[in-house]
């Protein structure tokens, strides 16, 4: 992953394009398609066959919003978004942004190296998406989502440290997301006798786990 330098957490970039060309040629395969043409090219034109019959009425409007909302948290790689963008004729309608989000959080479900944290996503069986959803909004505040939520630091505390390969999980997954007010978290997680990236890596994800808005884009991302 591409990185660059943030405030508490080390920012990367999510390269999506080799998952991306993972699903085409499992689709071209489930379609008996043996032809030697563009695999992407074969992918957007049926991804958003598939779309246009089915995939984008038969969403739900709320989880429609909820899927871009969490799909723009998602920093990616930038060479990779410019291919999927052109292949899905990218534009400022809902339903290509839709569709991009869609290819973003297919892509960000089939990590191996995130898939513990990812589970940790996972919203309750049952739980539905509820707006506001801001689906024009790049970035969440970690800090406003958990100024209602005290009780975070005390869920911190329970989980880091006692699985190793769950906090390395922790901090590449939450170094992907756009977040806001991740400084003041590490303080008050400082103050409270609590240190390391790991620990800002939890808070952030139990900061995003708890969003109602994100409750469809989060169900899309667990591991495929």
């Amino acid at each position: 992953m591409t990185k660059r330098q943030n405030t508490a957490l080390a920012a990367q970039k999510l390269p999506i394009l080799a998952a991306i060309e993972a699903i085409a040629q499992e689709m071209k395969e489930s379609y008996g398609d043996d032809s030697e043409g563009d695999l992407l090219e074969f992918y957007g034109e049926s991804y958003l066959e598939n779309l246009s019959e089915a995939g984008y009425t038969e969403t739900r409007p709320n989880d429609r919003l909820s899927i871009r909302a969490f799909g723009h948290l998602v920093r990616v790689k930038t060479a990779d978004l410019k291919t999927v963008k052109e292949l899905l004729g990218h534009d400022a309608s809902s339903y290509r942004d839709f569709a991009l989000c869609d290819n973003i959080l297919s892509a960000l479900s089939r990590s191996a190296e995130l898939a513990p944290a990812l589970r940790l996503l996972a919203p309750a069986e049952g739980a539905k998406s509820t707006g506001p959803f801001y689906p024009s909004r790049y970035s969440f505040d970690v800090a406003a989502a958990l100024k209602a939520r005290p009780s975070y630091i005390a869920e911190v505390q329970e989980r880091v440290g006692k699985d190793p390969a769950l906090d390395a999980a922790a901090i590449k997954l939450a170094a992907v997301f756009k977040l806001k007010g991740i400084s003041k978290i590490a303080g008050q997680l400082k103050k409270a006798g609590v240190l390391g990236e790991a620990a800002v890596a939890h808070a952030a994800l139990i900061a995003l786990a708890n969003d109602a808005r994100l409750t469809a884009g989060l169900r899309c991302a667990q591991p495929s």
